[in-house]
């Protein structure tokens, strides 16, 4: 029983409380906390039941059996509990799930409760995908998803964005595309999914299949709506999806983000190729927004990886929407960091100040030595970070409307 001064507080403090323990290695502190008084006790429940996960790694086959029954047992004996399962997550060698009858009982479940699940995520590594499509289709919880997150599949067949008319947020990591590369549940009623956010990582070939337009092949997504799109600057072939997919958000995309980092063979992302090829925003009418994560290798010879994000923002017409441009740089080298300090910030900071057009602008900057661990400290680091905000501030200095904030390993730790 609760005692004061929790028990003088309202309901709402109280799931204010059990809401920020939410952390997905926290469960077991959630279920402590629902034991101790049954005020905390529906909130728990919500939390704790938000997300159902299905993990069969270092599992027998039998042993997942057992898994998914487990939940199966949990979910029958209190059914009121599936009402609350937002997110699913599989991570499967085998995604054959929908054979399963407890996990089929589970999804019925859902499908009778008041609200249904609107996240999906499925990473398997499977190359037979067989039903998986038909198995969505046939439980409902295809017209509910409105996020897909899906990663390393081998041979995605389509159809499983087709089945989902609601999607919203597409998320494709490490995919190859189905042998096939065409849908086989396109109907004539078809009408493909208005994608509002795009995040794709080494999946080109789903990309270049995803912004063909025309009526042959049909249209898998609908980008008249994309307001969101990220990937990784660091991946050629990923960027080279990028100004198709501008070319069909021109009028609708307000928040661009190359920041997925690589994890590619690229010699710890000391390479960091030319951007201004493969990226122009000049017909981006909406941007509001653009991030970018870019290595900086202090040993080479050329120094040019921010005269080359210069030339990207130099794309940006006036006047512009533009509101916050913010800058990650892994530094690679030692003391004292010429080859950084050699680039060209001020030039940087002469095209955030002519994309601003006198407006408020939020210009961030995040610094890294990426050849030490996040808590390490060496002499010199300081001064390296101290120079680098120094040279910003000082080419901003006359520009008032323009708010930079500096963030280094230093600081890291108090924001």
């Amino acid at each position: 029983m609760l005692t004061p001064p929790l028990s003088l507080l309202a309901q709402e403090i109280l799931d204010h409380i059990v809401d920020h323990l939410v952390l997905p290695e926290w469960d077991e502190d959630l279920v402590h906390l629902s034991l101790t008084d049954r005020a905390f006790t529906p909130r728990c429940q919500m939390q704790i039941f938000r997300k159902i996960s299905l993990d069969d790694d270092d599992c027998t086959e039998n042993e997942m059996k057992k898994k998914i029954k487990k939940k199966w047992d949990i979910l029958q004996a209190r059914p009121s509990l599936a009402k609350y399962i937002r997110i699913i997550i599989l991570r499967l060698a085998d995604p054959q799930l929908f054979d399963n009858l407890s996990f089929v009982k589970i999804l019925n479940l859902m499908k009778q409760s008041c609200a249904s699940p609107h996240t999906l995520e499925v990473e398997t590594e499977d190359d037979r995908p067989k039903r998986f499509a038909a198995g969505l289709l046939q439980s409902s919880l295809s017209q509910t998803l409105t996020t897909l997150h899906l990663t390393g599949w081998k041979g995605l067949p389509l159809d499983i964005i087709v089945v989902c008319p609601n999607l919203k947020y597409l998320d494709v990591r490490d995919i190859i595309l189905g042998d096939k590369r065409k849908a086989h549940m396109l109907t004539k009623d078809f009408r493909p999914p208005k994608i509002e956010r795009f995040d794709y990582y080494n999946s080109c070939h789903l990309v270049r299949r995803l912004v063909k337009i025309g009526p042959s092949p049909a249209p898998i997504v609908d980008w008249s709506e994309c307001k969101i799109l990220e990937t990784s600057p660091h991946e050629r072939s990923d960027m080279s999806c990028v100004q198709p997919i501008l070319k069909l958000t021109s009028h609708t995309l307000e928040e661009l983000y190359l920041t997925i980092p690589s994890v590619s063979d690229i010699p710890d992302e000391k390479r960091q190729f030319p951007l201004k090829t493969l990226v122009d925003l000049e017909l981006m009418s909406n941007l509001r927004i653009f991030h970018i994560y870019a290595g900086i290798n202090c040993r080479g010879k050329q120094h040019t990886v921010l005269d080359d994000i210069s030339k990207v923002l130099s794309s940006i017409p006036s006047p512009n929407r533009f509101q916050c441009f913010s800058l990650r740089v892994s530094i690679y080298g030692r003391k004292p960091f010429k080859g950084c300090l050699d680039e060209d910030w001020e030039g940087l900071c002469t095209q955030v100040v002519r994309v601003s057009g006198g407006r408020s602008l939020s210009f961030r900057v995040v610094a890294f030595i990426n050849d030490h661990k996040l808590d390490d400290r060496f002499p010199g680091d300081d001064i390296l970070y101290a120079s680098l905000e120094e040279k910003v501030e000082q080419s901003l200095s006359p520009y008032r409307n323009i708010k930079f904030h500096f963030v280094s390993a230093l600081t890291w730790d108090m924001q």
